[in-house]
């Protein structure tokens, strides 16, 4: 058995799927018992004897629609501690110095777990990296605005996590100085967030975007959604209120308001399209401001590869009850109703439902994946100009792609959110929403899958996928990789290019976040 010395007592790993392995750590001090609810993280104890970590830690209390069949939502007590952090390493040895993948699982803000088989990190450690995946407090647990208290706790949970690595993963084999934070959907939209905040500069030094969602919720829209998460509860919005309910049944109370919300665009306008009632809040503390406005300037210093599926807004069309396919009412709720007809234009023929996805997709997924590239591009040009000679100063790197084969096996398969993730992760076999429509194991599938697996990995190592592309140009950046029938990754331009200007042409000045006001 393994075992390293942690600021918090001694943690015995295991030897398994050819690493070792340190299952549920806790970071932090359990967030539901009596003191700790609402606030912000606190310090793990330390441990008299050697914690062994043989097993995955609780989930956060959640309802979590993407579990697989025999798997059930977790209710841990309150004394039960969630916080915990999962680690795969090839060598837990404090001179291994290996690079480190902090990964922060995606789920609407509102569910997901760091110990989901979908992010399972044997693979990829195997391959030279040292992988953690973390739990944070989702829902209204995590993401609830109650007045008076400190917005963001599950933000904040991160930053905790990131601490914790940068303070121990050296005895795991880690280098604390090359730490890529990488994250999915929500877990990417936090990480956008966490370049925004005060107090993380050093604890990652690149990232990796998986599907960026552009949402953030403002101070009025998330006093709406306490107010009727109160009243459907019967409590005052207050947190004597909210400490009163169960976590169990505020979070089940949250994804009963996700549901109903989808259903009624009227009365949530723009959030009913999002599949969440929760997100991050820019509350000038916690978070300064909005990702992007402006971007933060600490960005510059790190390499960002960042990308989209080819059909995001596919999984949201097939799994939102309630949802409105009507493209007409979903621009009128955003507020661009003239994209509706440019949209027609671009694509004359074209049902209703597919307009509809295609318009989901820009709004949520690809269109900001592409102005954050871009803005990082620009950023790192002008930071690069301006150490121009400058000894010693590095050049950070922007790496931007589509995924558009979720299946080599069927080209023509709709590639729809979450769909890379098996692929990134080795987890071809994982019970998961991402991969409903799992590609049964072939050689053209593992051998995506190990391309993909092998250029996050040199991205981790030195900042560059080295999937063999030329070069791209700041004002497009996006490189169409792994699509079908090119499996060597070829540099193209997607089709998207008069897509993109329908958003640009209807949104004064450069393209924005479509904040979330209700």
């Amino acid at each position: 058995m393994a075992t390293v010395q942690t600021q918090q007592g001694p943690v015995e790993g295991f030897e398994g799927e050819g690493v070792t392995q340190y299952r549920g750590i806790p970071y932090a001090a359990p967030p539901c018992q009596p003191g700790n609810r609402f606030e912000g993280p606190r310090a793990p104890q330390e441990r008299a004897g050697t914690y062994r970590a043989f097993k995955f830690g609780p989930d956060v209390p959640q309802i979590d629609p993407d579990m697989a069949p025999g798997e059930e939502s977790q209710f841990p007590g309150e004394d039960a501690n969630c916080l915990a952090l999962n680690i795969w390493t090839p060598q837990p040895r404090p001179d291994a110095k290996l690079p480190v993948l902090v990964y922060i699982h995606g789920g609407s803000y509102l569910f997901g777990s760091g110990s989901r088989p979908l992010y399972r990190g044997h693979l990829l450690a195997a391959k030279g990296l040292v992988v953690v995946t973390i739990n944070y407090r989702t829902g209204f647990e995590g993401f609830g605005h109650i007045p008076g208290q400190c917005d963001n706790r599950g933000l904040l949970d991160q930053i905790v996590a990131l601490q914790w690595v940068q303070a121990n993963i050296a005895g795991f084999g880690g280098d604390p100085a090359n730490v890529t934070a990488g994250g999915q959907s929500a877990g990417a939209g936090s990480i956008l967030c966490l370049l925004c905040m005060p107090g993380t500069q050093g604890l990652f030094h690149r990232a990796i975007l998986h599907s960026p969602p552009a949402l953030v919720l403002h101070s009025s829209a998330a006093l709406k959604v306490t107010k009727t998460l109160a009243a459907r509860l019967r409590v005052e919005p207050t947190l004597a209120g909210f400490i009163s309910v169960p976590p169990q049944a505020l979070a089940m109370a949250s994804m009963a308001l996700a549901a109903s919300a989808t259903a009624d665009p009227d009365t949530w306008g723009p959030l009913a399209f999002t599949s969440t009632p929760l997100a991050p809040i820019p509350d000038g503390q916690v978070l300064p401001h909005a990702p992007l406005l402006p971007f933060p300037e600490a960005a510059a210093s790190i390499d960002i590869l960042l990308g989209y599926c080819k059909d995001e807004y596919v999984a949201f069309i097939g799994t939102l009850p309630g949802l409105h396919l009507d493209p007409e009412v979903f621009t009128s709720a955003i507020g661009f109703p003239q994209a509706l007809a440019r949209m027609q234009q671009l694509h004359p023929g074209m049902e209703p439902k597919a307009i509809f996805g295609e318009l989901g997709s820009d709004w949520l997924f690809r269109i900001p994946t592409i102005q954050i590239a871009a803005r990082h591009a620009a950023l790192r040009c002008s930071a690069s100009a301006s150490n121009a000679g400058k000894q010693g100063v590095s050049r950070q790197q922007t790496h931007c792609f589509e995924f558009a084969a979720a299946n080599p096996d069927r080209p023509g398969q709709p590639v729809f959110h979450t769909a890379d993730l098996p692929y990134t992760f080795g987890s071809l076999d994982a019970m998961h929403q991402a991969i409903r429509l799992a590609p049964e194991r072939s050689p053209p599938v593992e051998q995506l899958s190990e391309r993909m697996q092998h250029a996050w990995v040199s991205f981790c190592q030195c900042g560059d996928p080295k999937w063999g592309c030329s070069g791209w140009e700041p004002s497009y950046p996006v490189q169409r990789l792994w699509s079908v029938p090119d499996q060597q990754g070829q540099h193209q331009n997607p089709p998207l290019d008069s897509q993109h200007q329908v958003w640009v042409d209807f949104i004064p000045g450069p393209l924005e976040l479509p904040n979330v006001n209700v």
